[in-house]
């Protein structure tokens, strides 16, 4: 979170702190909206650009997260910065593993992704 976003007021911040705490508090329950207000409002004295508030959020976490008063107000009025990670999933274990594809550890491509890999087309010409 940018504590020091340019649509962050200090009367904004001051009135949305205590939903904020408390929608963090119930949202993650790892800590208590005391915790996270008192988190939140060192960071804000420190002038953090990039407070984290939580590693690993899964995306049904995140559309609750988005769902706060706060956040609600988009990331240039409430600062909430939200670095997206994709990560492959493979629901069936190695099922068509070697049809899809994968990168073993030489380097070496297998199945659709090495045929679709930018790397190896360029190698194989």
């Amino acid at each position: 979170m940018d504590l020091m976003a340019d649509g962050l007021s200090d009367e904004l911040f001051r009135a949305e702190l205590d939903p904020l705490c408390q929608a963090l508090s119930e949202l993650f329950a790892d800590r208590t909206a005391a915790d996270y207000r008192r988190d939140l409002l060192a960071a804000r004295a420190r002038h953090d650009r990039y407070h984290l508030i939580k590693r690993k959020v899964d995306h049904e976490q995140l559309q609750h997260m988005k769902a706060i008063p706060l956040f609600k107000r988009g990331r240039y009025a409430s600062g909430m910065i939200v670095e997206k990670r994709t990560v492959r999933m493979r629901p069936f274990g190695r099922l068509a593993s070697r049809t899809v594809g994968y990168v073993l550890k030489d380097s070496t491509t297998i199945g659709l992704e090495g045929g679709y890999d930018p790397m190896v087309a360029r190698r194989d010409r």
